[in-house]
């Protein structure tokens, strides 16, 4: 039961990090389309 409830927080951080990660990335994207369109 122990190991499950670890897997399971890895699990979610790893989610949370992934999501995180997708809206820096995405930021990063619009940044630089507006830099193109300028």
């Amino acid at each position: 039961m122990q190991r499950w409830n670890f897997k399971a927080a890895l699990a979610g951080l790893a989610a949370r990090n992934f999501k995180a990660a997708s809206k820096i990335l995405a930021q990063n994207f619009g940044v630089r389309q507006n830099l193109k369109n300028a």
